[in-house]
């Protein structure tokens, strides 16, 4: 670690916890002008000797981030570790214990991609490529839960054939026909090691925001079009009404595996540049192996945004909007401080109110105009009648 900044890392670790960006922000401005100094090598290894006096909530936050800087930072960060002769659960669970995982699945999905590349290096011969690696890494994640989550029935719990017949023909080189599988001696190892001891991490982090999470939500109207929303199919005021016209979607899609061992569909960003707010949308659907991680039960979480540059009340609003749009209560509404769950309740109970409203002066609109049409018929009627006569 640069000396400078074992000069200040007191100072930079007090910062970082307060607000993430100052931390990094103060570390950028000790090296600038330094030569032959990797900024993103620099936080990496802060990161790493600081643990202890760090919120490694924030750190798994930034390590799982997307930009580029985040990526960089996670690079060398995993490449710290030396996974060389290591066996797999070993150094899978010493990398985990150094950070906690984020609560987004494509933050976990960036970290556990990063292990993955960093021990098929370092231990060639057992992966057919860096994918395999990865793919088996999140297996685990998935074994783990089936074995030591008391919401798995015993009847339900993964079995180790059942963990081979998962894992069949992934061990095998990215666009090859030649499918190939895990040495089965190697897969026992794993099997029996995470039954015997369970792994300790942090798999959701309770980040603000509205929760839908019950079997109902599967015949929900809003839930339905949300797919057409993830496939760019349709204008998310198709999906929420009650949101501005200036409100737009971006969407971030899994891939594959990811999809598959967790059941997540994606992650919908609506963005409103005049309002300055944004918030997201997650969408997880039950599979026949994201059951054993999620349950049965088709998920929504909606979070309001709070970055550089959106109003945290604005973002908040949106959301409620959102969560307001859907006929099934909300699950759940979480948040970190007690102030902001108020707002979120707040939030959402005006907007759901606000399409009462709405919907009760529709009726009475459509009500009047069948009774006036209906009026107009009967009058027709008559004057018909009455020409017959």
């Amino acid at each position: 670690m640069h000396p400078k900044i074992t000069a200040a890392q007191r100072d930079i670790a007090e910062a970082f916890n307060i607000k993430p960006k100052n931390g990094i922000n103060m570390i950028k401005d000790l090296l600038t002008g330094e030569e032959n100094v990797q900024v993103a090598e620099e936080i990496a290894e802060f990161f790493i000797q600081q643990k202890q006096n760090l919120d490694l909530d924030a750190v798994g936050d930034y390590l799982g981030g997307k930009e580029a800087e985040n990526q960089a930072v996670l690079n060398s960060f995993t490449l710290n570790f030396d996974f060389e002769g290591q066996d797999f659960t070993t150094a899978f669970r010493t990398f985990l214990t150094s950070f906690k995982l984020p609560g987004e699945a494509q933050q976990i999905d960036r970290i556990v991609a990063s292990f993955g590349k960093a021990y098929f290096n370092s231990n060639p011969g057992i992966f057919a490529d860096s994918d395999a690696a990865y793919v088996l890494a999140f297996a685990v994640m998935m074994l783990q839960t089936s074995l030591h989550s008391s919401s798995v029935a015993p009847k339900d719990k993964m079995t180790l054939e059942s963990f081979e017949n998962m894992l069949r023909g992934c061990n095998t080189e990215k666009d090859s026909e030649n499918k190939k599988d895990y040495d089965k001696v190697f897969l026992k190892k794993i099997y029996d090691d995470i039954k015997g001891k369970p792994f300790e991490f942090n798999f959701v982090k309770t980040n603000p925001g509205y929760e839908f999470n019950t079997s109902i939500l599967g015949t929900d109207p809003t839930f339905k079009k949300l797919d057409s929303l993830l496939q760019s199919n349709t204008k998310a005021q198709d999906v929420f009404p009650g949101i501005s016209a200036d409100v737009m979607a971006t969407v971030d899609k899994p891939n594959s595996w990811l999809n598959i061992l967790t059941g997540y569909q994606g992650t919908i960003t609506l963005t409103d540049d005049n309002a300055k707010a944004a918030v997201t949308v997650q969408v997880y659907t039950p599979g026949i192996f994201s059951k054993l991680l999620f349950g049965d039960q088709p998920k929504v979480i909606i979070q309001p945004v709070n970055q550089d540059g959106t109003d945290p009340k604005a973002s908040i609003d949106l959301a409620g909007k959102i969560a307001a749009g859907f006929q099934t209560p909300v699950s759940t509404i979480k948040a970190t401080y007690d102030n902001d769950k108020a707002d979120l309740i707040k939030a959402y109970d005006t907007s759901k109110s606000a399409l009462k409203t709405e919907a009760s002066k529709e009726f009475a609109s459509n009500w009047k105009r069948e009774i006036v049409a209906e009026r107009d018929a009967i009058n027709e009627d008559k004057g018909v009648r009455m020409q017959n006569k």
